[in-house]
């Protein structure tokens, strides 16, 4: 049960509503908003008809004095030209269901006519007859929150013509429900809609009861709100969209060190904003990052979009000089850089090789820029050598160089105190060599230098090529140190041999034949201890 003081709450609200209500609608005969025309249409009462076809009703050359033939503060009203029958059409809406209808203090609608009238609320018909005479009709119950419409048809033979009609619509309660105009939003974006005043209740349309609305799809919505007096009042806005395309700058990009990745908001946008302070609709950069773009249309809509670049180095390996390892040692092959796939000879793919025997290695290095490779040769120690060379002869008043040619020496002793590679010796003797390499391996040699000899006194005098396996050719013993010519000419002045090779035989043959038994003569040329050159010649003996 209510109380007292709650009933007398709402009697004070709703006496306020009755007493306070404010005209909505002056709808008069001679005012604007009227519709008129002679032909009859099928729907011409209903709310759902177009009128836009029609014309505007026109004075009627009848007035009559106000209060008799018509309704006080009306005018008179017919179709041009006159005809019999006119048909008149006022549309109107209404924004709550709490309305009153009178005209000059009279309840409902006042009208007058000349002959006959039919008259339509909303397609009902409300009332008709033969009036020429002003009567009132009330209307109230046929009006309706939303789009109404007032239709009169007017019959008369003969004249005069003319209709008169008045009614004011008021609303009886309060404040009149005033939504926030149509709004325009881009795609995506949301609106609020909300109406000026409080009410005790709100229902929006799409379901919403709050007195606030948001909605980011295009249409029409409307408010459905009650008042102190719980009289609905109805009101409707429309929100528009724009189409915005949205910005796409494609994919995230990777690129090599020396390369620029290009991205493309495309054409059409009033303004560009890039993160690298570019206002063009492409960029080129050579830098890693993300970067952005936000863009607006020619109606303010607004889009971003972002993408990342990432930049690679071309890829760079090196496994070092080729090397020499000591027997039992390893060595550990790397290969790295960022961002790469790995391969060796042997089609592992780690970062790293372990080596325990001697070969090639190789690896190649692949990332985003491509490909790269590198080899190295490792080679074992397990023995070293030595040579110094055959034993020589020592010219007088010369040096003598004697070089230890023993591959991965790291250490070096010769007999004449020396630690290095190689040594100048200025007096004949026996030298010897110590070399020892880093795995400790030690290997010896030596080398006789004689005093120089007599060279004529190294040239065998004769010789005897009977295939019987002795002396079967003839070689002087000669050393020299620089151009060396050997000539052999027979008893006619003939050359059967000729050489420069200081180690050249003559095997006792003459263009593949066996030359004759008998004398032959020498020359030798070469170049002595003092680089003077020296000729000798002597005789030569073939015996067989």
């Amino acid at each position: 049960m209510m109380s007292g003081k709650k009933m007398f709450l709402v009697l004070i609200l709703f006496l306020f509503g009755l007493e306070g209500y404010t005209q909505k609608y002056r709808i008069v005969s001679g005012g604007t908003g009227w519709k008129a025309t002679s032909k009859y249409s099928i729907g011409w009462n209903k709310i759902w008809f177009d009128d836009s076809g029609w014309g505007v009703p026109s004075k009627s050359g009848y007035a009559g004095p106000a209060g008799l033939n018509r309704p006080p503060g009306t005018d008179t009203m017919w179709v041009s030209p006159y005809s019999d029958t006119a048909y008149f059409r006022w549309s109107f809406e209404l924004k709550s269901n709490c309305v009153k209808s009178e005209w000059q203090g009279i309840n409902g609608a006042r009208l007058s006519v000349d002959d006959n009238y039919e008259l339509y609320v909303n397609g009902t018909l409300v009332g008709q007859g033969l009036r020429p005479r002003p009567i009132s009709v009330l209307i109230n119950p046929y009006l309706r929150i939303g789009k109404n419409v007032i239709a009169i048809k007017a019959t008369n033979n003969g004249g005069p013509y003319f209709l008169a009609f008045g009614v004011d619509i008021s609303y009886i309660t309060g404040p009149e429900i005033v939504l926030d105009p149509d709004k325009y939003i881009c795609e995506g974006d949301s609106a609020y809609f909300g109406p000026k005043d409080h009410y005790q209740s709100y229902k929006w349309s799409n379901g919403q009861t709050t007195r606030t609305m948001m909605e980011k799809k295009a249409g029409k919505y409307w408010l459905t709100a009650k008042d102190t007096a719980l009289c609905d009042w109805v009101d409707t806005v429309e929100l528009f969209t724009y189409s915005h395309k949205d910005v796409v700058i494609g994919p995230n990009q990777t690129i090599c060190t020396g390369e620029r990745a290009v991205f493309d908001a495309g054409k059409g946008y009033t303004t560009y904003k890039w993160s690298s302070g570019d206002t063009t609709d492409t960029i080129s950069v050579n830098y890693s990052g993300k970067f952005w773009v936000s863009v607006t249309d020619a109606n303010g809509c607004f889009s971003s979009d972002s993408a990342m670049v990432e930049t690679f180095d071309n890829a760079t390996v090196s496994l070092g000089e080729d090397t020499i390892l000591c027997k039992g040692d390893s060595m550990l092959l790397v290969a790295t850089f960022p961002l790469s796939v790995y391969k060796w000879d042997d089609g592992s793919t780690d970062t790293f090789r372990l080596v325990t025997e001697e070969g090639v290695y190789s690896v190649t290095i692949t990332n985003h820029c491509g490909s790269v490779s590198d080899n190295i040769n490792v080679d074992y120690i397990t023995t070293i050598d030595v040579d110094l060379g055959p034993d020589d002869f020592f010219c007088f008043n010369q040096k003598y160089e004697l070089k230890a040619e023993a591959f991965g020496a790291d250490k070096y002793e010769w007999s004449t105190g020396d630690t290095v590679w190689k040594i100048l010796v200025e007096e004949p003797g026996t030298y010897t060599v110590r070399v020892e390499d880093k795995c400790g391996n030690v290997a010896y040699d030596e080398k006789e230098l004689t005093k120089g000899l007599k060279q004529h006194l190294m040239v065998p005098n004769s010789f005897s090529p009977n295939q019987d396996g002795l002396n079967e050719t003839w070689k002087p013993i000669i050393r020299t140190i620089g151009d060396y010519s050997l000539k052999v000419i027979d008893r006619w002045g003939k050359l059967v041999f000729e050489t420069t090779d200081v180690n050249g035989e003559w095997d006792g043959t003459v263009d593949g034949k066996p030359a004759l038994s008998g004398n032959y003569i020498y020359r030798i040329s070469l170049v002595d201890c003092e680089y003077q050159t020296e000729v000798y010649t002597g005789r030569l003996t073939i015996v067989r």
